[in-house]
Protein backbone atom coordinates (compact mmCIF):
# COMPACT_ATOMS: atom_id res chain seq x y z
CA UNK A 1 0.00 0.00 0.00
CA UNK A 2 2.59 2.33 0.85
CA UNK A 3 4.50 1.60 -2.05
CA UNK A 4 1.40 2.41 -4.30
CA UNK A 5 0.70 5.78 -2.43
CA UNK A 6 4.94 6.75 -3.09
CA UNK A 7 4.78 5.76 -7.21
CA UNK A 8 0.97 7.68 -7.28
CA UNK A 9 3.22 10.90 -5.45
CA UNK A 10 5.59 10.70 -7.90
CA UNK A 11 3.64 10.29 -10.74
CA UNK A 12 1.61 13.41 -9.80
CA UNK A 13 4.87 15.22 -9.09
CA UNK A 14 6.18 14.45 -12.93
CA UNK A 15 2.71 15.40 -14.27
CA UNK A 16 2.65 19.07 -12.43
CA UNK A 17 6.31 19.88 -13.47
CA UNK A 18 5.27 18.60 -17.44
CA UNK A 19 2.50 20.60 -17.26
CA UNK A 20 4.12 23.51 -15.40
CA UNK A 21 6.80 23.73 -18.15
CA UNK A 22 4.00 23.39 -21.00
CA UNK A 23 2.16 26.04 -19.78
CA UNK A 24 4.70 28.42 -19.92
CA UNK A 25 6.65 27.27 -22.80
CA UNK A 26 10.27 28.76 -23.88
CA UNK A 27 10.31 32.27 -26.27
CA UNK A 28 11.77 31.04 -29.30
CA UNK A 29 13.14 33.71 -31.58
CA UNK A 30 13.04 33.47 -34.94
CA UNK A 31 16.57 33.73 -37.13
CA UNK A 32 16.67 36.85 -38.66
CA UNK A 33 17.03 36.07 -42.38
CA UNK A 34 15.82 39.27 -43.34
CA UNK A 35 18.64 41.07 -41.72
CA UNK A 36 21.08 39.39 -43.83
CA UNK A 37 19.52 39.55 -47.36
CA UNK A 38 21.51 37.85 -50.47
CA UNK A 39 23.27 40.22 -52.93
CA UNK A 40 22.44 38.66 -56.32
CA UNK A 41 19.56 36.61 -56.78
CA UNK A 42 19.42 33.37 -59.06
CA UNK A 43 21.00 32.28 -61.84
CA UNK A 44 20.09 31.96 -65.49
CA UNK A 45 22.86 29.93 -67.13
CA UNK A 46 22.99 25.39 -66.51
CA UNK A 47 25.06 25.22 -63.34
CA UNK A 48 29.12 25.50 -64.11
CA UNK A 49 31.11 22.37 -63.83
CA UNK A 50 31.74 21.04 -60.63
CA UNK A 51 34.99 20.64 -58.73
CA UNK A 52 35.17 18.18 -56.04
CA UNK A 53 38.38 19.82 -53.93
CA UNK A 54 37.81 18.20 -50.79
CA UNK A 55 37.28 14.70 -49.45
CA UNK A 56 34.02 15.39 -47.99
CA UNK A 57 33.12 16.45 -51.55
CA UNK A 58 34.35 13.98 -53.26
CA UNK A 59 32.86 11.24 -51.05
CA UNK A 60 29.05 12.69 -51.53
CA UNK A 61 29.95 13.86 -54.85
CA UNK A 62 25.92 12.10 -56.02
CA UNK A 63 24.15 14.44 -53.54
CA UNK A 64 25.90 16.58 -54.65
CA UNK A 65 25.76 16.86 -58.42
CA UNK A 66 22.34 15.92 -57.96
CA UNK A 67 21.64 19.04 -55.80
CA UNK A 68 23.62 20.97 -58.19
CA UNK A 69 20.85 20.68 -61.23
CA UNK A 70 18.32 22.18 -58.91
CA UNK A 71 17.74 25.93 -58.71
CA UNK A 72 19.52 27.70 -56.05
CA UNK A 73 18.32 27.39 -52.34
CA UNK A 74 20.62 29.63 -50.30
CA UNK A 75 22.42 33.46 -50.83
CA UNK A 76 21.28 33.98 -54.29
CA UNK A 77 23.06 31.72 -56.46
CA UNK A 78 24.17 28.93 -54.38
CA UNK A 79 22.59 25.48 -53.32
CA UNK A 80 23.23 23.83 -50.00
CA UNK A 81 23.33 20.19 -50.91
CA UNK A 82 22.39 17.71 -47.61
CA UNK A 83 22.54 14.18 -46.92
CA UNK A 84 22.22 11.75 -44.24
CA UNK A 85 24.55 10.31 -41.94
CA UNK A 86 22.30 8.02 -39.34
CA UNK A 87 19.48 8.73 -37.63
CA UNK A 88 18.86 12.90 -37.27
CA UNK A 89 22.49 13.70 -39.03
CA UNK A 90 23.00 15.92 -41.44
CA UNK A 91 25.59 16.75 -43.52
CA UNK A 92 26.19 19.57 -46.26
CA UNK A 93 27.60 21.42 -48.79
CA UNK A 94 27.53 24.56 -50.37
CA UNK A 95 27.85 24.80 -53.83
CA UNK A 96 28.68 27.97 -55.92
CA UNK A 97 25.93 27.41 -59.13
CA UNK A 98 28.08 30.17 -61.03
CA UNK A 99 31.55 29.46 -60.41
CA UNK A 100 31.09 25.09 -59.88
CA UNK A 101 32.93 25.92 -56.53
CA UNK A 102 31.86 23.30 -54.03
CA UNK A 103 32.58 24.46 -50.56
CA UNK A 104 32.36 22.00 -47.35
CA UNK A 105 32.46 24.25 -44.35
CA UNK A 106 35.92 23.87 -42.17
CA UNK A 107 35.92 21.58 -39.23
CA UNK A 108 31.86 20.65 -39.73
CA UNK A 109 31.52 16.85 -41.06
CA UNK A 110 28.24 16.27 -39.44
CA UNK A 111 25.38 18.14 -37.55
CA UNK A 112 23.24 15.70 -35.18
CA UNK A 113 20.16 16.03 -33.24
CA UNK A 114 19.60 17.21 -29.80
CA UNK A 115 17.34 15.56 -27.12
CA UNK A 116 14.24 17.43 -27.02
CA UNK A 117 14.65 19.96 -30.09
CA UNK A 118 12.62 20.07 -32.78
CA UNK A 119 14.76 22.23 -34.61
CA UNK A 120 15.76 21.84 -38.48
CA UNK A 121 19.11 20.53 -38.28
CA UNK A 122 19.90 23.53 -41.04
CA UNK A 123 17.62 26.20 -41.92
CA UNK A 124 18.48 28.88 -44.61
CA UNK A 125 16.45 30.76 -47.29
CA UNK A 126 17.60 31.42 -50.99
CA UNK A 127 17.07 35.13 -50.63
CA UNK A 128 19.41 35.29 -47.09
CA UNK A 129 22.94 34.71 -46.13
CA UNK A 130 21.69 33.18 -42.98
CA UNK A 131 22.99 29.90 -42.35
CA UNK A 132 21.57 28.14 -39.06
CA UNK A 133 22.87 25.07 -37.33
CA UNK A 134 20.93 23.15 -34.93
CA UNK A 135 22.24 20.62 -32.89
CA UNK A 136 25.63 18.73 -32.16
CA UNK A 137 28.86 19.42 -34.55
CA UNK A 138 30.23 16.37 -35.21
CA UNK A 139 28.70 14.79 -32.38
CA UNK A 140 30.70 16.85 -29.78
CA UNK A 141 28.12 17.55 -26.80
CA UNK A 142 29.92 20.82 -25.65
CA UNK A 143 29.15 22.05 -29.60
CA UNK A 144 24.76 21.79 -28.56
CA UNK A 145 23.64 24.82 -29.80
CA UNK A 146 21.79 26.80 -32.77
CA UNK A 147 24.87 28.11 -34.81
CA UNK A 148 24.29 31.52 -36.52
CA UNK A 149 26.56 32.06 -39.38
CA UNK A 150 26.75 34.52 -42.44
CA UNK A 151 27.97 33.29 -45.48
CA UNK A 152 30.13 35.67 -47.59
CA UNK A 153 30.23 33.50 -51.01
CA UNK A 154 33.14 31.73 -49.80
CA UNK A 155 33.41 30.82 -45.85
CA UNK A 156 30.82 30.74 -43.23
CA UNK A 157 31.50 33.41 -40.11
CA UNK A 158 29.60 32.63 -36.74
CA UNK A 159 27.51 35.58 -35.94
CA UNK A 160 26.15 33.90 -32.50
CA UNK A 161 25.56 30.93 -30.54
CA UNK A 162 22.64 30.76 -28.57
CA UNK A 163 21.14 27.33 -26.42
CA UNK A 164 18.70 25.22 -27.88
CA UNK A 165 15.35 25.49 -27.12
CA UNK A 166 13.86 21.94 -25.76
CA UNK A 167 10.93 20.21 -25.05
CA UNK A 168 9.97 17.50 -22.74
CA UNK A 169 7.27 16.20 -25.24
Amino acid sequence: MRDSRLLAAAFCTLFASVSSAQDSPQTIIAPPFAAYPAKEMGVSAPPANLRFNSAQARRFRTAIRDASKEKPNFAGHFRIATWGCGTDCRGFAIIDLVSGKITTPMGIETISGAMGNDDPRLDFRADSQLLVISGQINEDPASEARHLLRWNGNKLIPISKEPLPKTLF
